[in-house]
């Protein structure tokens, strides 16, 4: 009866091992899209779009306070569902009703993490939850990614963490791309052989760095971030420099969602173009009322160098002219126009007082009754010194939002000054257009 038991206890152990290391495989709805998750050292996924792998052997993890999640990972619970729902965008930018469907897979791990899946019909996603007392810090996340051999990659490369985000497109084979080379940000395009589209980016970024991308040597690309920074220093009038950074990427609240990592998929390049994912996966709209956000087009001054032709004054930055420029939108239904550098003094960041030759006060009323709001341009930093009685005053005396310039960063305090300036921004009903910023991430949305 002991030999018994002990093959029964045998036989059950060996079928677990190979239930641990069976592919758990989420699909689709219309199941064309296929996600291979496996546990062995490590967290690796592989995606198939039909018959072809388009991405294999992906490794993910954390690494917290030295401890990496994935490492040996162990499997407690898994939760599906099916998620099935309209989306309503306050400001449709490509559909007015955003159908959100996918299959959902929710793996909660020994380590108190979770890791979250998605298989939409084009493309893929996942995120970790983590739920750990007190603050941590973030030391890495890996997000290793492999792609078909001769596959074509379309990045923006930048020499450093430090980006404007306006760097043209290359194009090349990824076994040409190299650990050597410049790193790229988010998006990154990928082509394969057999015509196989791919789209990646984040969503979902809050409290946390973005995510650039160089090779791994291995037909791939893996994530890497920029540090934590410890000292900053202002340069010229608009530029907050990073001078010492800490030797990790973040430092956050132990119980969160961290942002989302996912693919477009696609045998048809006009469903990368189509695609919302970036806005399903976002964080919803926390703000309440929305009626008051009115995006449109804008009479720009710094577009034409603030020049007027056959007018009786002096063009430059003055009232006069963005009078002139109030008629000229109104003329041609223009809802805005911006004020650009120029109606304070920069050179002091003296945000909360125009120059002797602008009277605000005058255009924002003049713009009111012509059916035109003011805009006003102003640098990252200095708005956030003077966030709270900067906007307060501002949304007082009617102005309708502000152009926010030149962070060209992407650190972790970076992204926290972006979301504060757009928190206070909402509470005193101002529109955001953001300039020298990263890629789109869910913020709109959010």
């Amino acid at each position: 009866m002991k030999t018994i038991r002990l093959f029964t206890l045998g036989c059950a152990l060996m079928l677990c091992a190979n239930i641990s290391a069976a592919p758990i495989t989420l699909t689709s709805p219309n199941g064309k899209l296929k996600i291979d998750i496996s546990l062995g050292k490590s967290i690796t996924y592989s995606v198939s779009c039909e018959d072809e792998v388009v991405l294999s052997d992906c490794e993910i993890g954390l690494d917290i306070d030295h401890l990496l999640l994935g490492a040996n990972p162990k499997l407690k619970s898994m939760k599906r569902q099916t998620i099935d729902q309209q989306l309503k965008p306050v400001v449709p930018i490509k559909n007015a009703i955003i159908a959100d469907r996918c299959n959902a897979l929710s793996m909660k791990m020994k380590g108190d993490y979770t890791i979250e899946w998605r298989a939409y019909d084009d493309g893929i996603a996942y995120r970790f939850v983590t739920a750990k007392k007190g603050k941590v810090k973030l030391y890495d996340e890996i997000a290793d990614m492999h792609f078909p051999a001769n596959s074509t990659v379309t990045m923006s490369q930048t020499g450093t963490f430090r980006s404007n985000y306006e760097e043209m497109y290359q194009h090349m084979s990824i076994d040409d791309y190299k650990s050597t080379d410049r790193i790229n940000y988010l998006p990154l395009y990928v082509q394969t052989p057999s015509g196989t589209q791919m789209l990646m980016s984040e969503s979902g970024l809050e409290d946390y760095p973005c995510l650039f991308l160089k090779s791994n040597d291995r037909q791939g690309m893996k994530a890497v971030f920029p540090k934590y920074p410890l000292e900053v220093e202002q340069q010229w009038d608009r530029f907050l420099i990073s001078t010492k950074d800490a030797d990790y990427i973040a430092e956050t609240d132990g119980t969160r969602n961290y942002p989302w990592r996912f693919f477009v998929i696609s045998r048809d390049a006009r469903d990368i173009v189509a695609n919302e994912m970036e806005y399903k996966l976002a964080v919803p709209c926390v703000i309440g009322d929305t009626s008051w956000i009115r995006p449109g087009q804008v009479s720009w001054d710094w577009w034409n160098g603030r020049q007027a032709w056959g007018v009786d004054f002096k063009a430059g930055i003055n009232t006069p002219t963005y009078q002139y420029y109030i008629d000229f939108a109104a003329k041609n239904g223009i809802p805005y126009v911006v004020l650009d550098e120029g109606w304070y003094d920069s050179s002091k960041g003296d945000i909360m007082n125009p120059i002797a030759a602008i009277d605000l006060q005058h255009l924002i009323d003049y713009g009111q009754e012509n059916g035109v709001g003011i805009v006003l341009w102003t640098v990252f930093n200095v708005l956030d010194e003077h966030l709270t009685e900067a906007c307060e005053k501002y949304a007082e005396m009617g102005v309708k939002g502000f152009k926010v310039d030149f962070m060209d960063r992407n650190d972790q305090t970076a992204v926290e000054m972006a979301e504060r300036i757009a928190a206070i921004c909402a509470l005193n009903m101002l529109i955001l257009d953001y300039h020298g910023f990263y890629a789109p991430t869910g913020m709109s949305r959010t």
